[in-house]
């Protein structure tokens, strides 16, 4: 056998086999020895009956089509394991000749993941940031502890809503009198100035009262997502049922031991310690991320377009698992957002390219440095999974394996790899 690598555009190659005759024979006898081995025929015994009689039961195009798929599933692997190719795509047969008793040829089409031409990627210069942390950042931190700890208590009857009351509504929206979906809400609580609803909606409820009915009336923006209501005028009838008000406890040593600290000074004193090692890992982040950047943006590499379609999908599919983990599908997440799937899509693509360039740029520094996974490397992140989801290694791996996803997980602890390699490598300014 002997095989021809052509590479054309879009990073499509053309893989062209020919076989002898006898390889030729040979795949057919094989492909006789497999279906003979299956099918049951009336008067022998399973796989004991001649070719012949296989033949007129299976059809002769049955066995041709057989030894055809043995013989080319073997050689389109080892034509890929010969010439580094990693498909990304289905193949496509072209040109097929495969007749016993002749010489057989055919053609294997199929889009490669493609390498990326690196510039520098050693030695890199980047400026990396001090940590420091911006005036009041202690002061906020600690205001937004109190909030988190605050109660939220009903107001005096007759006291009217002010800004950052939380208002429970049942509320029915119309436009020219005729109600559209989505619409209406049963008690739904809303926070005056959290801007979730239409422009102007919640301004006009400051100094409702409990009990108290209001129409309110807005212009859906014109960009909105939903065609049917972008730019159109709407009349909502609202109805008030109760006001509660955030309780804010004081700063004071007592509230510092509610939150597990001897006095405010010792609460002040950790924030600020929690906070400054934050800004030192974000800048050591920043630093990194930089690095990484420089190098993909100095690259050069040819994106099929079924990577990033991939990729998007993946984005997608990932955030619609953290939606469900809130108890929402991504489609009504989309309808309150005024978002169709594919407006979501589309507003993912250009991130999901920049992720797919920096993993073939990483995927290649892996390839030039030569850098392995090794089985104690492989091991160490399927306990780290498992930590991370409350779960065993055993159980991480069997997911693996019903997923089919163990290459996935290899090749991003190698990118990591590379990337660390990048950076280790670097020089801050």
């Amino acid at each position: 056998m002997s095989i021809a690598v052509e590479r054309i555009e879009a990073n499509q190659v053309v893989l062209s086999f020919t076989a002898s005759k006898a390889e030729v024979a040979r795949a057919h006898e094989d492909a006789y020895k497999k279906i003979v081995s299956k099918v049951k025929i009336n008067g022998f015994r399973q796989g004991k009956a001649p070719r012949n009689i296989v033949e007129r039961q299976v059809g002769k195009e049955a066995i041709r089509q057989e030894a055809f798929d043995l013989f080319a599933n073997k050689a389109y692997g080892e034509a890929l394991k010969a010439n580094e190719l990693t498909p990304i795509s289905d193949p496509e047969v072209m040109d097929m000749n495969f007749e016993e008793g002749q010489d057989a040829s055919f053609k294997i089409k199929v889009t490669v993941k493609p390498e990326a031409v690196l510039g520098e990627y050693k030695g890199i210069v980047m400026k990396k940031d001090e940590a420091k942390l911006e005036d009041g950042a202690v002061e906020n931190a600690i205001a937004d502890l109190q909030k988190s700890h605050s109660t939220m208590e009903v107001v005096a009857e007759g006291e009217a809503a002010q800004k950052s009351d939380v208002v429970m509504i049942d509320f029915a929206g119309s436009i020219d009198g005729v109600p559209f979906d989505g619409g209406e809400g049963k008690s739904y609580p809303l926070e005056l100035g959290s801007n979730s609803f239409i422009p102007g909606f919640e301004d006009q409820l400051i100094g409702v009262k409990a009990g108290e009915e209001r129409v309110v009336k807005v212009q859906f923006p014109a960009d909105y997502g939903m065609e049917t209501l972008a730019g159109k005028d709407a009349e909502f009838k609202v109805t008030a049922h109760e006001i509660k008000r955030r309780q804010t406890p004081e700063l004071n040593d007592e509230f510092a031991k509610t939150v597990k600290f001897d006095s405010v000074e010792a609460l002040k004193e950790s924030t600020q310690k929690r906070l400054l090692d934050a800004a030192q890992e974000q800048a050591e982040n920043k630093y990194r991320e930089a690095i990484i950047k420089k190098v993909v943006d100095e690259a050069k590499v040819e994106i099929p377009t079924i990577l990033i379609d991939e990729k998007v999908d993946n984005i997608v599919a990932e955030m619609a698992f953290g939606i469900e983990q809130r108890g929402l599908k991504i489609e009504q997440y989309l309808q309150f957002m005024g978002q169709t799937m594919e407006e979501f899509k589309a507003s993912r693509r250009e991130t999901a390219e920049e992720q797919v360039k920096t993993e073939l740029v990483l995927d290649t520094i892996c390839k030039l440095e030569k850098i392995e996974l090794t089985n104690e490397e492989l091991g160490a992140e399927i306990v780290r999974l498992a930590q991370m989801h409350g779960a065993t290694p055993k159980q991480v791996q069997d997911v693996l394996k019903e997923q089919g996803t163990f290459g996935v997980l290899i090749g991003n602890v190698l990118r990591r790899k590379a990337a660390s390699l990048v950076i280790d490598s670097a020089k801050a300014e």
